[in-house]
């Protein structure tokens, strides 16, 4: 519970400073608790929106009369539930809905996207020819030391980094793939242009870790925040490895669903997934 209090003039001020602070209903709980506790009804009752600014440090030590250290914790509780995103060099701001990926046979990333009515686009930022490793090689089915593709590339929905990928191709199969990357966003028609009509993902792994310092400023994420990371293969239609692709996606801002059967669609369980709980102890 909020009150308004007033500070007793002093004779050496010329001015009255007005603060509100947090009365302490229930001894024992701490401060800073108290203080995220009365954040967290403003994000539910929508008083702080989805992808609005939570109040910087400053202002919550003005607001509530607390020293930095409480103001941080109260903010760190709010990051660990969840609550908030922490944007390096950006501040925090309250979560969005997930942006939900669905992950199937056929998945295609940037149409998928379109089709939840967000604009997506890549940015490659890195691309070179290399020998490929022993491990590159034998997921293309590549001659050892075969030379490969390498780009690296960032993923945005709706102008926010989404996601950050290494990709790799066979030089000797796609020679000029960066060119026509670079110059056709839907990588469907890109390879139409090496006469593949249709091409399949052979197989996903999917993991979890916290990313570097680099990778986190590029996806603008805290170096704390977890990024989920999907490995896969993608080969056409006589069976032929074409793509081997390591995304990192972030983790407070995507969700990837794998639907099992037809029935997940037909459900609409592709369209309104299940909310996920802050926390399953509860």
């Amino acid at each position: 519970m909020l009150s308004d209090v007033t500070s007793q003039s002093q004779p050496q001020r010329a001015k009255v400073r007005t603060v509100k602070t947090i009365e302490l209903k229930q001894p024992g709980i701490p401060l800073w608790r108290q203080i995220s506790n009365v954040l967290d009804r403003e994000i539910t009752d929508g008083k702080l929106k989805p992808g609005a600014a939570i109040p910087s440090e400053h202002e919550l030590m003005t607001r509530f009369d607390v020293s930095r250290h409480t103001a941080r914790k109260a903010v760190a509780r709010l990051r660990e539930q969840g609550r908030i995103n922490v944007s390096q060099g950006r501040g925090a701001f309250v979560r969005e809905e997930l942006l939900q990926y669905t992950v199937t046979e056929r998945a295609r990333f940037a149409k998928d996207i379109r089709q939840q009515g967000f604009i997506a686009h890549n940015r490659f930022i890195a691309a070179k020819k290399l020998p490929a490793t022993a491990e590159i090689a034998r997921l293309l089915k590549l001659p050892t030391r075969g030379q490969v593709w390498r780009l690296a590339a960032l993923s945005y929905v709706d102008g926010v980094p989404v996601s950050l990928g290494r990709i790799f191709h066979p030089v000797s199969r796609f020679p000029d793939i960066l060119e026509k990357r670079e110059a056709e966003p839907d990588l469907a028609a890109v390879y139409a242009q090496y006469g593949i009509k249709d091409y399949t993902r052979l197989a996903t792994w999917i993991s979890t870790r916290v990313p570097t310092e680099a990778e986190a400023t590029l996806l603008q994420i805290d170096v704390l925040d977890p990024v989920i990371v999907s490995q896969k293969v993608d080969v056409d239609s006589t069976g032929a490895p074409i793509e081997y692709n390591e995304t990192l996606f972030s983790g407070r801002n995507v969700r990837l669903h794998f639907p099992a059967t037809d029935l997940s669609e037909t459900w609409g369980l592709v369209s309104q997934p299940p909310k996920i709980s802050r926390t399953i102890l509860d």
